[in-house]
């Protein structure tokens, strides 16, 4: 049975002068296009809280039907969006006047007669025979009448439609388009704010011209084309809450796992060291029983000396007397030799330091999200390169130059004595300064690891990215005994260079060298498959340089030819990339050694670094001087 409460919600329900979401008297009510009136202030509160729980948003669902809405006005600022949809006029003249009775025309002329009908159009209540007229006159046959009942049912909202009013000049029909602006407006538009607007046509002309030229139709299949787009986006996103929630799954249950084959060993420990306890307090209560026994015997010896010496006190014959008192003499003299222990004993507990650090731990670990950029997928055989920024460094004498993990470049600056961390808008987001006469520089799982040739040592840093900043800390310093210049990193390993050397430093430090070589090396870097690469300079004006390929043994895997080949960078699908500043062209080699291509016109590379982040390859053009450019080809992300 209804209760009296559950009544007057189904009253305020169906009642269609209640705005649907404050359940009040609508209040400047306002219309979506799917014909649904909500309070300006109610649909204001409504659009301001889901822009903040999605951004940034194009449109919003309606709250009653959920059809979705597009929105003309600025999405950054949602508190105006309310005011882009009309004023709906006939709730409004519903509200305040309810419960008139008489015919609006009539009373003009003092006259009463019971309304039956309003025109949406008029916005006036009308009698019968009013009704009759107004649908007799040619100029308002097109306008629209409802009868009372419809109106106070709610049925007149499926007749509302998008005024077609001009935007500027509310009381102005739209006549005009203006291709100049893409705006529709009226006629006084036209005279006043279009009037020096070249493409200023009739609607009916420019409705005509949108479809000879087959706009409609272009625009409709860049859509379902974009359509088709998201939707593989979403997938990719769905698929990606799918694989969080099963690492989350898997991690769990590994974790469960762990935790229970760490708190077995915890509870085996506890009963291994509870036993010991039990051995060790025992064997302390034995040794202690036993002083006890030694220290019991000596006190009945005494209390025998003690009782001949009175015998022999007491006694009247003196052979008897001179027995017991020698005998006593010669007991008392051995007790006194007896070394008693006077030691304290306890069971002493020597807490491991580990175990302090346990009842000390605040997280078992650290878990936070991690977003990797994907990187660009593009074809290397094709890919053309277009200039996109270049980056003047005053002061500048760039080295070299490092793709981070997260997409950002770090460029090596040897005049300043520092290292340059640039954001994905090419600002200089971060700089590391404690490093003297940095040469190149490197990324491994611990950090940033930079050359420094001067004190013939390794510089190495950890990096935090905290809210898209990125924060350097000093971690420590590798001494090497020679001026390196070139590193790499392959797995724990470092690879650096010296003019005739290539080193190998394992992660203990030990320090051991990979290939000597007769001509200087000018840089070394490694692929994803674990060869080392380094470049051999000609070994004389004449000669052609070469890019030697060997495993992390020594042992060479292969060679290629490149006339005065500078320097190298591998991608993650190891093609290598060998600079040629005097020909100023960049050879692309396979990771079998065989040339792919050879990129053209690229003044001076110094160093030549792809960002397949960013789709972009970042171009040393001189000691001050950084070109970016973007990868243009067909390529999928």
């Amino acid at each position: 049975m209804a209760t009296k409460q559950d009544q007057t919600v189904n009253l305020k329900v169906n009642d269609t002068t209640l705005c649907s979401i404050c359940f009040e008297k609508f209040k400047t009510p306002r219309y979506l296009p799917c014909k649904h009136s909500f309070c300006h202030d109610c649909l204001c509160s409504y659009i301001v809280s889901q822009c903040k729980s999605t951004e940034p948003r194009l449109g919003f669902h309606c709250p009653l039907c959920r059809q979705y809405t597009l929105c003309d006005g600025d999405m950054e600022k949602p508190e105006k969006l309310p005011e882009c949809f009309p004023v709906n006029n006939v709730l409004e003249k519903i509200i305040s006047q309810y419960d008139i009775k008489y015919c609006e025309l009539c009373l003009r002329e003092n006259e009463e007669e019971a309304a039956t009908n309003y025109c949406l159009t008029c916005k006036e209540y009308l009698c019968v025979l009013c009704t009759k007229s107004h649908r007799k006159v040619l100029a308002m046959k097109d306008h629209k009448l409802l009868s009372l009942c419809e109106m106070k049912s709610g049925q007149f909202l499926l007749t509302l439609e998008v005024a077609n009013r001009c935007p500027i000049h509310c009381n102005e029909e739209i006549q005009l388009y203006c291709a100049d602006h893409e705006q529709l407006c009226c006629g006084l538009c036209g005279a006043t704010t279009h009037k020096k607007c070249e493409n200023v046509n009739m609607v009916k002309k420019a409705a005509q011209d949108l479809t000879e030229r087959g706009d409609i139709d272009s625009l409709l299949e860049a859509t379902h084309a974009f359509k088709k787009k998201l939707f593989c986006v979403k997938t990719e996103k769905e698929i990606n809450k799918e694989e969080i929630q099963n690492a989350e799954d898997e991690e769990r249950s590994k974790f469960e796992e762990e935790f229970g084959c760490t708190m077995q060993h915890l509870e085996k420990l506890k009963d291994e060291y509870l036993d010991e306890m039990s051995s060790t307090s025992k064997k302390g209560k034995e040794n202690l029983q036993k002083e006890i026994d030694r220290v019991e015997d000596s006190v009945m010896c005494l209390n025998t000396c003690i009782q001949s010496l009175q015998m022999a006190k007491d006694t009247s014959n003196e052979k008897e007397m001179l027995m017991k008192f020698l005998t006593a003499k010669k007991t008392f003299a051995k007790l006194k030799k007896i070394q008693f222990k006077h030691a304290h004993v306890t069971v002493e507990r020597v807490i491991f330091s580990f175990w302090k650090g346990i009842c000390n731990l605040q997280d078992i670990a650290a878990v936070g999200i991690m977003e990797v950029p994907k990187t660009v997928t593009f074809d290397v055989q094709n890919f053309q390169l277009t200039e996109y920024k270049r980056i003047i460094v005053e002061r500048g004498n760039i080295k070299s130059c490092l793709v981070l993990s997260g997409g950002d470049f770090l460029l090596v600056n040897e005049s300043e004595e520092s290292c340059m961390v640039y954001d994905e808008q090419w600002n200089c987001c971060h700089t590391i300064k404690c490093v003297s006469k940095p040469h190149d520089v490197t990324q491994s799982e611990e950090g940033i690891l930079v050359t420094n040739p001067e004190v013939k040592q390794i510089e190495v840093f950890s990096t935090i990215n905290s809210q898209k900043i990125r924060k350097f800390q000093k971690l420590r310093s590798i001494p090497v005994s020679y001026s390196v210049k070139k590193i790499t990193s392959y797995e724990e390993n470092l690879f650096v260079s010296i003019p005739n050397f290539i080193l190998k430093i394992d992660n203990k430090g030990d320090i051991a060298i990979l290939c000597k070589n007769e001509t200087d090396i000018c840089d070394v870097a490694a692929t994803k498959r674990g060869l080392i690469l380094m470049i051999q300079n000609p070994t004389s004006d004449y000669a052609s340089g070469c890019v030697v390929a060997m495993n992390i043994t020594g042992e060479k895997a292969w060679e290629h030819s490149v006339f005065d080949p500078y320097c190298l960078d591998v991608d993650s699908r190891d093609n290598i990339y060998v600079t040629n500043k005097c020909e100023n062209n960049v050879h692309v080699l396979s990771n079998l050694g065989n040339l792919i291509r050879i990129i053209e016109n690229i003044p001076v590379p110094l160093f030549f670094k792809v960002n397949e982040t960013r789709g972009t390859v970042c171009v040393g053009s001189g000691e001050k001087e950084v070109t970016v450019y973007k990868i243009n080809c067909a390529y999928t992300s």
